[in-house]
């Protein structure tokens, strides 16, 4: 399992250590793989690739060009200490991460527990399903989405997005601890 750190600083662990170093300075390389990593269960169209890793160089062939990119971060992928697979894939116009290293990215979790936490909003007998979703969600925002990228227009929105919910289960959980902290003192004061 490959664990994904988006909040905060970027952070890859593999078997328990982390995968850093000179590998993750590059930009290109850093960028595809955040891209990737971060959207592993739609993929990232070469198209979107090109324009955010080569932007507005004038590169003559801009297909070529991202291919070397990602033959170049096989091969660091592989130095790091990965599983020799083929990491990185293109089918149908489409760039994914391989299935064979399966990866857990704490924004993925977030979002999970947010869409969790919607479909119980309305539903006043889940107080402390709703709470200890909140906290959990809370627990994991570490900093803000890829806070050394949000330069970069997707990391930015993503970032904002990220941000908002962060705030709505902060409010939810202070919420749900007013009406718990008002029933225990209404309690505690009839006794």
């Amino acid at each position: 399992m490959l664990y994904v750190r988006m909040f905060g600083n970027f952070q890859l662990l593999y078997d328990g250590r982390p995968l850093t170093g000179e590998k993750l300075r590059d930009t290109h390389f850093t960028s595809l793989l955040q891209l990737l990593l971060h959207n592993v269960s739609t993929g990232v169209s070469r198209d979107y690739l090109e324009d955010v890793l080569l932007g507005d160089r004038d590169v003559e062939n801009r297909h070529q060009a991202l291919q070397t990119i990602v033959y170049k971060a096989k091969k660091k992928l592989k130095n790091m200490g990965l599983p020799n697979v083929n990491y990185i894939f293109l089918e149908k116009g489409v760039y994914y991460w391989t299935p064979e290293i399966p990866i857990n990215e704490d924004a993925a979790v977030f979002d999970e527990l947010c869409k969790q936490l919607s479909s119980c909003k309305d539903k006043p007998d889940q107080e402390e399903e709703r709470l200890a979703i909140c906290l959990e969600a809370c627990y994991l925002y570490k900093g803000e989405f890829l806070s050394t990228y949000t330069a970069v227009l997707w990391a930015g929105a993503e970032a904002r997005r990220y941000r908002k919910l962060f705030y709505e289960c902060v409010e939810t959980a202070a919420s749900i601890l007013r009406k718990i902290g008002f029933a225990w003192r209404s309690w505690a004061d009839t006794w």
